[in-house]
């Protein structure tokens, strides 16, 4: 919990930089949704036999942010990031979720364009929990984030991006795993963002 709040709180602090830096221009925050899906990248046991096995899912974010100048902006997100299923011989079925806090630094070079390419590079918090045969185990850990992405101006308030992101990753690859098995999410998304 406190890794979310350090991350906030990293967010809060950047945005107050940037309007002591911007004190003469109009504020610029924004905020968006985007649904896609995601792939979790998950740790397949080498010693188990599979019937089934599914880690691509639906995934969305809600996000939010600042815009520093033309290239520059600050921006926090939370992502659902879907989940990974399977079914082996022997064991049953089970299944892991994970879902990811965002703080990073998004820089669009041709921002003054209707068309412009973006990327983005900060923090994330990625949280994960699996189920199987009964037992649940959870795990989470702090890592690098970064995304890319090219986004069309619709209006002046509003756009719409196609984006790929990656979260970093969380629990073990091992066969001798004794916390949840790894997994290391990234989506694809289309994203709607209003400026106000």
């Amino acid at each position: 919990m406190y890794k979310k709040i350090f991350l906030l709180a990293s967010l809060m602090a950047a945005s107050n930089f940037a309007f002591a830096d911007s004190a003469d221009s109009p504020t610029k925050f924004y905020v968006g949704a985007a649904g896609g899906y995601s792939d979790a990248n998950g740790y397949k046991e080498p010693l188990l036999t599979w019937t089934a096995y599914d880690e691509t899912s639906m995934s969305w974010k809600f996000f939010g942010g600042y815009q520093v100048n033309e290239m520059i902006s600050i921006e926090g997100a939370y992502n659902s990031l879907g989940k990974v299923t399977g079914t082996a011989t022997g064991v049953g079925s089970g299944e892991t979720t994970s879902n990811a806090w965002v703080a990073a630094v998004k820089v669009s070079p041709l921002s003054s364009s209707v068309i412009s390419p973006f990327f983005k590079v900060g923090a994330s918090y990625l949280s994960g929990k699996q189920t199987a045969g009964g037992t649940t185990k959870k795990d989470s850990s702090a890592g690098v984030y970064y995304g890319v992405g090219i986004e069309y101006a619709i209006s002046s308030q509003i756009s719409a991006a196609l984006e790929y992101e990656s979260f970093g990753k969380v629990g073990e690859a091992s066969s001798l795993a004794t916390n949840m098995y790894q997994i290391k999410p990234v989506a694809y998304s289309v994203a709607l963002r209003y400026k106000f």
